[in-house]
């Protein structure tokens, strides 16, 4: 429905395929179901406001209580719509989100593009590659922005033993590197230890 009516769309099942996604190009907006199999609708909804403060985010459930519906805008969630509803109203809401979008201009310390492969900061622009465009967009998702060893590895195509811990030191050392020269403020990337990576400036996806 939301094709026919001009839209770019594409379905996922589990809140994890969120942060494995193929494509780097990222959604303006997000439709969320609450019930969702292992990560639920919320917790996806509270990290995703967390990490794209500009997108759209609507929740769809069947739950009409006002705790549920209360719980759902507690998440940043610009709308809860309650099962059934219209495609009328879906795309009136999705809409009225998108002239906010196109009218709201974050101050965010670094702006990431994930088609052009740029990162822009205080001071310039940057290329980056797309394997480092990949890990941002990781580190941006994740839950507390903490994103797990593997997952940094896997986002830059390494294994998980210790020569590709090592080569990943040292690609997130190059990483740091372009992004202190953007201009973002020092640290920009944290090690954690014994969970992972922690990403340390806010980040505008785009």
């Amino acid at each position: 429905m939301l094709c026919e009516n001009g839209h770019n769309a594409q379905g996922v099942f589990r809140a994890e395929d969120v942060d494995e996604g193929h494509s780097l190009a990222l959604p303006d907006l997000y439709i969320i179901d609450l019930n969702l199999p292992g990560e639920d609708g919320i917790s996806l909804a509270k990290r995703l406001r967390r990490a794209r403060p500009g997108a759209g985010i609507v929740i769809v459930s069947a739950r009409s209580d006002l705790g549920d519906r209360l719980t759902g805008y507690k998440t940043g969630a610009d709308i809860y719509l309650t099962k059934p509803f219209d495609a009328e109203e879906l795309l009136a809401v999705i809409n009225s989100i998108a002239l906010r979008i196109k009218g709201s201009e974050d101050e965010v310390s670094c702006k990431l593009d994930t088609v052009r492969l740029t990162l822009h900061g205080p001071e310039r622009e940057v290329s980056l590659s797309q394997s480092e465009v990949r890990l941002l967009v990781g580190l941006s998702q994740a839950r507390d922005q903490v994103l797990g060893h593997a997952l940094a590895a896997s986002h830059l195509r390494l294994g998980d033993d210790a020569t590709s811990r090592a080569n990943l030191n040292v690609r997130l050392s190059q990483l740091r590197k372009k992004m202190s020269l953007a201009g973002a403020e020092e640290p920009t990337i944290r090690a954690v230890r014994g969970h992972g990576y922690k990403l340390c400036l806010k980040l505008h996806l785009s």
